[in-house]
This record gives structure tokens, sequence and C-alpha cells, in this order.
């Protein structure tokens, strides 16, 4: 991905610890549950195929905004279980700040990512510190692309 595209959505991504804690794997367990587990490949197969799409509209704010959205009503239903009680207050309270947002990874709590217009971006941290007020642990979590990924060397 070129530099350009990468400050890009810098730009425009908030990463928000919501301070609920849970297990990836006890989410998984739910939404892969033997009885219910066919009716959710679709919705699995559309996120796969966002993701594709995704990269083709990177500098695209409504794009990536309706494709970002579409992965989270995608991901909420796999199970009632993936938007926890701070998420659904963050997204409230934050509501005019934001375009798109989702939990990342199995959702349940952990993080969720917030995509803004950059001029919004203060107004959606100001926000969030409001929630933090009656949530302690809310908190934006720095981040930086990694152009490397892991190195390995032998010393």
């Amino acid at each position: 991905m070129s530099r350009n595209k990468v400050k890009h959505l810098h730009d425009r991504l908030v990463l928000v610890y919501t301070g609920d804690r849970h297990l990836s794997a006890n989410v998984h367990d739910k939404v892969f549950d033997s009885k219910h587990y066919k009716k959710k490949i679709n919705f699995i197969d559309r996120m796969k195929g966002i993701a594709k799409e995704m990269s083709k509209y990177l500098a695209n704010e409504n794009r990536m905004s309706d494709l970002i959205q579409e992965t989270w009503e995608l991901q909420k239903a796999l199970h009632p279980s993936m938007s926890s009680l701070v998420m659904k207050r963050l997204q409230v309270v934050c509501k005019n700040c934001y375009l798109a947002a989702r939990a990342t990874g199995a959702g349940g709590g952990g993080c969720m990512l917030f995509y803004v217009r950059p001029e919004k971006k203060n107004d959606l941290i100001k926000q969030l510190n409001y929630v933090k007020k009656k949530h302690r642990d809310v908190k934006v979590l720095p981040f930086e692309f990694d152009y490397k990924g892991i190195v390995l060397s032998r010393e």
C-alpha cells in the first residue's frame, strides 16, 4: 500500500479500547456453534468479500464508510453478544463525530475502530472522554501502520 493511502487511513481512524474484557475463543464458540453455523457462512463470506473490496476504495471516504459499517452489521448478525453495552454507548454518544464504526477482532469487547473525517477526529476524542467519566477504562489507543512486519534476525 502506498504511503499516501496509509496516511489517508491513519488520518481517519481512531482505535478505542472499550474496557470490556473478553476471550475471543468464547465469542467464536458462540458464533460457530454447530446448530447455527451454516446460517452464518454467507455473512462471513460477505465480510471476506468486503475486505477485498476495501483495498480498491481506501481513498474514497463514502465507500469506505459504507463498507466498514456493513462489516459491523454483518458481525453483529453473527451473534447478539458482538456488541457490548459500552460499544453501544460509544456509538450513541459519538454518533455525530464518525462516519462508521466496528469492533475489531472477534467482537464482543476489546477494541472498536472509528472511521472519521479528519476535521472530526478531535470532536470524537472529546466525546470519548465524556464516556470515560462513566466507563473509566475507555481510552483512545495510539497506533502506527507497520511497513515491515515481524523481522527475525540471528544474533
